[in-house]
């Protein structure tokens, strides 16, 4: 296990929006249930205040290094590039995509900001973290999911 104070993992590969992603939920932390409700509330707090862990206390979201090469549309592999599944903040990931994809956004100041600095991550565990621990790293991290966000200053 890493942590990675103030540390983010990046979105696309080069910060480039056409390029492939380099986030994904982790299969322990698949949807659920439909939560697009959630979601667009998320979307629109992005887009009026951007996203920062709520207080020192929270854990930030929670990665696993993925084993799954990095490749272009071509199916050529791209040197260096690593994806991560994400075990915890899978609601926040869906929300941060869809308003980054969003051409409409594009040019919101906070939409550039997440982009440039990519996602905030709290902890990186190894590939072979057993799934018993992923689920309560999960659960707990889960647990601060009434925290509201606040504003980042840009």
């Amino acid at each position: 296990m890493y942590a990675l104070p103030g540390q983010n993992l990046p979105f696309f590969v080069d910060n480039d929006l056409k390029k492939p992603k380099l986030l994904a939920r982790h299969g322990i932390n698949a949807k659920k249930r439909v939560h697009d409700h959630a979601i667009e509330q998320c979307k629109k707090s992005i887009l009026q205040q951007g996203v920062v862990c709520a207080s020192p206390t929270t854990i930030g979201a929670i990665a696993v290094p993925s084993q799954e090469r990095v490749v272009d549309q071509d199916g050529i592999e791209i040197d260096g590039a690593t994806k991560y599944l994400v075990v915890s903040g899978g609601m926040l990931l869906d929300a941060i995509y869809e308003t980054l994809l969003d051409e409409n956004e594009q040019d919101n100041p906070h939409v550039q900001y997440l982009l440039r600095t990519g996602f905030p991550a709290g902890m990186l565990l190894h590939h072979r973290t057993p799934s018993d621990v992923l689920d309560y790293f999960m659960s707990y991290a889960n647990t601060f999911n009434s925290i509201p966000i606040r504003a980042v200053p840009i």
